[in-house]
């Protein structure tokens, strides 16, 4: 009887053990998950916080973007529309009421509308100004622009002389503070090869800014030259043969307008007889522009 109970108490305390041993790789099998997903889910952490710092640069780099366009937009805009509102009110407000009732509208409204658009108006002269200075800023990119400003004045020799400078005094030019676009040019830190460079292509380079130089001179001209012949009209615009001009003579003129503005009759094509870009090829011919 003493055997049987012995045996019986020996094989609980079997038992016990191998639940205990149980119990302790069950928990130690959870340990190992919870590690596990720890591991994992600081892996998710760093992938999301490295997609959202990615996400976040192409957000800035798209702001950034678009604010340099708007920037760069932002001067024709508001002068152009400065002008459209000008021109809207005189050629659809006051046209309309001079059509319908000539009464409705004194002779003083139409000349200080009339004076603000005017070939010669101090709207369209400030919006044609601004609309050439950026033309003008935007015919080089910044990068070429940069490239041009090192190599103003400087000759194709004198380019390939400077380029094979001594290394000890490329490094006299990297230690001025504030160097000059050409020394910083041939100091090294701008191109590494500017020698090949000005080897290669100096020539080529240095003849596309030298036209680019005598186009622009030519373009300024011909912008001033047309500026002088706008002035020069207000002397017989402003004459008493056509500051006579009645309100039946502009109800005219408005009406003949309206017929005609959404023709090709007054498109700069026609009125000053430009040829029209018709093929696909990049360069244009003399004298041609697109529609």
């Amino acid at each position: 009887m003493e055997r049987v109970i012995m045996k019986q108490t020996k094989s609980s305390k079997q038992r016990a053990k191998e639940h205990r041993e149980r119990k302790k790789q069950y928990i130690q099998i959870l340990e190992d998950k919870v590690k596990n997903l720890e591991k994992e889910n600081l892996s998710l952490k760093q992938q999301l916080k490295q997609q959202k710092n990615k996400e976040e640069q192409t957000k800035e780099e798209d702001k950034n973007a678009t604010s340099s366009k708007i920037a760069g937009q932002s001067c024709i805009y508001k002068y152009n529309s400065s002008l459209q509102e000008y021109e809207d009110y005189y050629f659809n407000t006051l046209a309309k009421k001079i059509l319908l009732d000539p009464t409705q509208v004194r002779y003083s409204e139409i000349e200080q509308a009339a004076e603000k658009i005017c070939d010669y108006g101090d709207k369209r002269r400030e919006y044609l100004k601004n609309t050439f200075k950026d033309f003008l800023d935007n015919i080089m990119n910044p990068e070429m622009k940069t490239i041009a400003a090192a190599c103003k004045n400087l000759s194709l020799s004198e380019a390939k002389r400077r380029s094979k400078l001594k290394k000890r005094t490329r490094k006299y030019l990297k230690k001025l503070d504030a160097p000059n676009p050409t020394d910083f040019l041939f100091s090294g830190s701008f191109r590494p090869k500017v020698s090949d460079f000005f080897e290669n292509s100096g020539k080529k380079i240095l003849r596309y800014f030298k036209s680019m130089k005598q186009l622009i001179n030519k373009l300024v001209e011909i912008r001033n030259q047309i500026f002088n012949l706008q002035t020069e009209s207000k002397e017989f615009l402003e004459s008493p043969e056509i500051m006579t001009y009645t309100k039946e003579d502009a109800s005219s003129i408005f009406k003949l307008y309206f017929e005609l503005k959404d023709t090709k009759m007054i498109t700069s094509h026609h009125l000053w007889d430009i040829p029209i870009k018709e093929h696909s090829e990049e360069k244009y011919e003399e004298g041609e522009l697109t529609e």
